[in-house]
């Protein structure tokens, strides 16, 4: 689960301590939160993509299914 946020120059005005707790209180429902600057997106689109791409976990094969090929079934 997983939020990703494209800040501009509003969250910087209280030294970002709004976020940082509605960070904490979004972390304590099991969401990631990821931060970006909105002028670091226009600019850099595709390393603000692949940091992204990067935190994500890789995906996991499916367990087999029990008794798959055994005869009868």
């Amino acid at each position: 689960m997983l939020i990703v946020e494209i800040d501009g120059n509003q969250h910087a005005a209280d030294g970002g301590e709004y976020d940082q707790r509605r960070d904490a209180k979004l972390r304590g429902f099991g969401w990631h939160v990821m931060r970006f600057w909105a002028d670091v997106v226009l600019r850099d689109t595709d390393a603000v993509c692949e940091t992204i791409l990067q935190s994500m976990p890789s995906p996991q094969p499916s367990p087999g299914v029990p008794g798959e090929g055994a005869k009868g079934l």
